[in-house]
């Protein structure tokens, strides 16, 4: 008796749909401030994730919140909303919200979406952990 071949699962991290999946990692660098590093597919899939692991990363008190999204290879509309979403919270907690875009193609989508303005832009870490 021979196996079937497996046909690949929908939420298989290599299937190529609904894909790599999300990692979130969190490093903390005093109670003011917090990076994020998220790498993956920010999709409708993985937006509950995102948004739970990072929002959590902006509680009252907390001044910036640097989210590092270089490592994003594919940002869908859930992504989007969910970046607007989180901009609206950390203005709620008078928070200011950095996003790394690197080579990440988030920068063109924000473009291409008019929502570029909406954001505190820059291209590494480093410069925005030092802005003003």
């Amino acid at each position: 008796m021979t196996d079937a071949p497996h046909s690949p699962r929908l939420d298989a991290p290599d299937s190529g749909i609904g894909g790599s999946g999300l990692a979130v990692a969190v490093a903390e660098d005093s109670p003011r401030l917090a990076v994020v590093t998220v790498s993956g597919e920010l999709d409708m899939a993985t937006e509950p994730q995102f948004s739970a692991e990072v929002g959590a990363q902006l509680p009252p008190g907390r001044e910036i919140l640097v989210l590092d999204l270089d490592g994003v290879s594919f940002m869908g509309s859930a992504g989007l909303k969910a970046l607007v979403e989180l901009q609206q919270l950390a203005d709620r907690h008078g928070a200011r919200l950095r996003l790394v875009l690197g080579q990440s193609p988030t920068g063109r989508l924000l473009e291409l979406t008019g929502l570029r303005t909406t954001f505190a832009l820059f291209e590494t870490v480093e410069e925005a952990r030092k802005a003003a």
